[in-house]
């Protein structure tokens, strides 16, 4: 259960890559005028990258927590004399918690990816309209 507490998780390095690289481009954007469409669509595809991989590392997070916690139940299933189910589940307590906060970070990746998808589509509709009606070249 040490591991589970540690911040030396070995992907906590690229996570934090990851992290660094979404926050960087969000300046970028924000920078970026609203009305140059091309430029932010750019910049989000860019971000959608970091996004996706976040997403994507905590869905693994979130995988490997439940299958330690699913290991750890058993183990204490079996090595209990007595009240097998009871002591099972006072060996996954913290497990169990560890569990629902990378699932919560896999669920909220993967919502900002899926919103970040949907502004790019909407700049794009935004840019396909205006090239259709003249007011942009291109």
């Amino acid at each position: 259960m040490d591991d589970m507490n540690s911040n030396t998780r070995p992907e906590a390095d690229y996570l934090q890559a990851y992290l660094d690289e979404v926050l960087r481009y969000q300046q970028r954007i924000e920078r970026c005028h609203p009305e140059m469409r091309v430029k932010l669509i750019e910049l989000k595809s860019k971000q959608l990258v970091f996004v996706g991989k976040l997403a994507a590392e905590f869905a693994e997070i979130s995988k490997m927590t439940y299958a330690t916690r699913k290991q750890v139940y058993t183990e204490a299933f079996f090595a209990a004399d007595k009240y097998k189910k009871e002591e099972a589940e006072k060996a996954v307590f913290q497990w169990r918690k560890q569990e629902a906060k990378d699932y919560g970070n896999w669920q909220r990746w993967n919502n900002a990816k899926d919103t970040l998808k949907e502004e790019i589509n909407a700049l794009k509709y935004q840019v396909r309209q205006e090239i259709a009606d003249g007011s942009r070249q291109g």
